[in-house]
């Protein structure tokens, strides 16, 4: 064949009726084997694997080796609204040899050119329908929409998609949200912080929260007595919060003030504490010998309990030196030293601790006994507590001759007092033989500490 014209080596036909069973090819063919047919379900992708119909079983071929091509008969209808492919597939391979001089001739020639540019019209085919191309020009021609990726300009973000059946350039523009959630996440704000909508799963807690209700629940407690100093003015001092502490949403400071003045009350007042500002509480807040506990929060400050004003009050102390208590008297005990004392109400010469605050308080003691004769009779020591005039007994415990060091009486009393009201630690031995109260290793303790009113 010495003409053979440019050929499209594909048809589709779709959807299909659902009747039609003869369809056709518009390319030549040299062999029925030389075409491929599938069918589409309807709106399902295209899948060659499934999709392709077997020869002479599904279909048959007509006008094999007719230039302008022929027919394809289907053994049954495709199926309503299916997609019917036909495509030439002639393999890219060479059957024809010229090694012996008979095979050469002009046919012969003709046939396997003929073979060649069908071949190549195959790939045109693919180049032109099935394979995306990269516009770098403007002029190339007749280039389907679809196959054809259109040029990227020098926009940033740009990106292809498809519109239709056409392929675009178009800018990938930002969700409107997304701005938005990335300025709340970097709001630094009180109460409005980027760590108040993040998410957070605590395996100890498995109840959802969030960050910062997570870190809010966090134990941000110091301790520390240093942040006082003198301002040089009567009845004034000064609390400075360190600069490296951290306020955060929820959090406030507790502070605890002692009064130990036994007769002046100033004002508490939290002055240029940012974010706070300015804040006082009326004037005499604390009153003398009183320790005040205070919550410092953005909206102003709160007492703790604001019907009493004050929190712990007492003291701890203990004798420093041996005690002999004679055979059958009763002594007070000679509490010399104070351990713990901030309001100055021990009295070391009189051994008395005297409270200036009525209330309920808890009394502790703590006195060791070692027998300093050796008598034949067994009898009790007892530990009294004298609260102004009365004795009240609290422990007692039995020695015998043969007994050196005995155990420590200790034990706790609750006694309603009033101010001024002055308490005594006080040993009766009930023996035949002297007592000591002190030795090289134990001392007597005594603690009055303020529980409420």
């Amino acid at each position: 064949m010495s003409n053979l014209p440019q050929q499209l080596t594909i048809n589709q036909y779709g959807p299909v009726d659902g009747v039609q069973t003869i369809f056709n090819y518009t390319y030549l063919i040299l062999l029925a084997t030389d075409i491929q047919v599938y069918v589409t379900p309807p709106g399902q992708p295209a899948d060659p694997a499934s999709d392709i119909k077997v020869l002479n079983v599904d279909y048959t071929v007509q006008n094999v080796g007719t230039l302008d091509g022929g027919t394809i008969t289907f053994t049954d209808a495709p199926p309503i609204s299916s997609i019917v492919t036909i495509s030439r597939n002639i393999l890219a391979s060479i059957d024809t040899e010229f090694v012996n001089v008979q095979t050469i001739n002009g046919q012969n020639l003709d046939n396997a050119f003929l073979r060649e540019m069908m071949v190549i019209q195959q790939a045109v085919t693919d180049l032109q329908q099935r394979v995306l191309r990269y516009a770098v020009d403007s002029y190339l021609p007749n280039l389907p929409a679809n196959t054809t990726l259109p040029v990227l300009t020098n926009v940033q973000n740009q990106i292809w998609k498809s519109q239709g059946s056409a392929i675009i350039a178009t800018v990938l523009e930002e969700n409107p949200d997304v701005g938005t959630l990335r300025t709340d996440l970097a709001n630094n704000t009180m109460g409005g912080d980027g760590a108040s909508i993040v998410g957070y799963y605590d395996t100890h807690k498995p109840v959802p929260t969030t960050v910062a209700a997570f870190l809010n629940s966090l134990d941000t407690t110091f301790i520390s007595r240093q942040f006082f100093q003198d301002t040089g003015t009567v009845n004034a001092i000064k609390i400075t919060i360190p600069n490296y502490t951290a306020y955060t949403t929820g959090d406030y400071f507790r502070v605890r003030i002692a009064n130990t003045n036994t007769i002046e009350a100033p004002t508490f007042q939290v002055n240029s504490l940012t974010p706070f500002g300015f804040y006082s509480l009326s004037a005499g807040d604390l009153q003398a010998n009183q320790i005040y506990e205070f919550i410092i929060q953005p909206d102003g400050v709160n007492v703790i309990n604001p019907s009493v004003q004050k929190v712990f009050y007492g003291a701890s102390v203990k004798n420093s030196a041996s005690q002999v208590i004679a055979a059958g008297t009763n002594e007070d005990v000679n509490l010399t030293t104070a351990v713990i004392d901030p309001f100055s109400i021990f009295d070391g010469t009189a051994h008395t601790i005297t409270v200036l605050n009525s209330g309920i308080y808890d009394i502790n003691f703590s006195v060791p006994i070692t027998s300093v004769g050796f008598g034949s009779a067994a009898a009790f020591v007892v530990v009294n507590i004298k609260h102004n005039s009365d004795v009240i007994p609290a422990g007692k415990l039995k020695l015998t001759n043969n007994v050196d060091v005995g155990p420590i009486i200790n034990g706790t009393i609750t006694l309603s007092l009033a101010a001024n009201d002055v308490i005594k630690l006080n040993v009766d031995n009930q023996m035949a033989d002297p007592i000591d109260i002190y030795d090289s290793t134990y001392m007597a303790y005594l603690t009055v500490s303020f529980r409420g009113v």
